[in-house]
């Protein structure tokens, strides 16, 4: 594979999806996830589903804490944030891990960033395409 073969994964395009994504990344059923989070599975399958398209801001945060999903990340994809609240790359990089991300390395993920055409300078995806 050579660095021109790299195809981006498709981002889901509602909050169901992304959490169904999210959720099977991690191998958990629905019930699992669900008692976990203190809610009942049908709730979940329906937000999954599409059929609730808005949960509460309350669901979405269990649902962060129990699948390990930052917060924010899920608030903008449910709509309830637009993204210009993140942080450019290397101060998030350096929140996210502190010392234990080697200094040069934030300038490695600008780099990449770079490379496939996004300014790590800008937040809240408004240098990516729609």
């Amino acid at each position: 594979m050579t660095d021109t073969d790299y195809t981006p994964e498709p981002q889901p395009t509602s909050v169901g999806a992304y959490l169904t994504r999210e959720r099977a990344r991690r191998r958990l059923s629905i019930s699992e996830v669900a008692r976990r989070a203190d809610m009942q599975a049908s709730t979940l399958s329906r937000i999954e589903t599409g059929t609730i398209q808005a949960p509460s801001t309350d669901v979405l945060r269990k649902l962060a804490r129990v699948l390990d999903i930052p917060t924010l990340k899920l608030f903008t994809v449910a709509g309830y944030a637009d993204g210009n609240d993140l942080p450019e790359l290397e101060p998030y990089l350096r929140s996210k891990y502190g010392d234990r991300l080697p200094g040069e390395a934030a300038a490695e993920f600008a780099a990449i960033a770079k490379k496939f055409g996004l300014d790590p300078t800008k937040t809240g995806g408004d240098d990516e395409a729609p």
